[in-house]
């Protein structure tokens, strides 16, 4: 599970989709309209902005983990027999496919998607390692 340069980089990556997210997202709230229309995309939009939310606090929960093993603060045998895998699914791994999102939302979605599936997919080779 030792691999101190993916977690760094990926670290520093997720921190930073995270700081642009709740930027983003502080700024560019959905917008409550009158019309049922407009209520439904506010709502899409707030249903998208929590899974942003949830595959990002998820990669860094892990990467965050993976950083206590390499420090030794966690053993690894600990770390895999608890609950130090990615949780999220199938709510992460959904793709968002609704037009009516604004760009920045759509940009958030897509990379965090991006991230949460490279995340998993390390995390899938060290669970057949283990």
């Amino acid at each position: 599970m030792q691999h101190p340069a993916f977690v760094r980089k990926t670290y520093a990556e997720t921190l930073d989709l995270l700081v642009e997210a709740r930027n983003y997202l502080g700024l560019a709230g959905p917008s409550v309209g009158r019309s049922p229309i407009e209520s439904v995309v506010g709502l899409r939009h707030s249903c998208e902005a929590l899974r942003v939310t949830a595959r990002l606090t998820s990669v860094m929960a892990w990467l965050m983990m993976q950083r206590a093993i390499q420090r030794g603060e966690v053993a690894e045998e600990q770390a895999l027999a608890g609950a130090a895998w990615l949780d999220g699914d199938p709510v992460c791994l959904t793709e968002a496919d609704e037009p009516l999102l604004p760009q920045g939302l759509q940009s958030l979605l897509r990379r965090s998607l991006l991230l949460y599936v490279r995340v998993s997919r390390i995390e899938e080779r060290l669970r057949q390692v283990a």
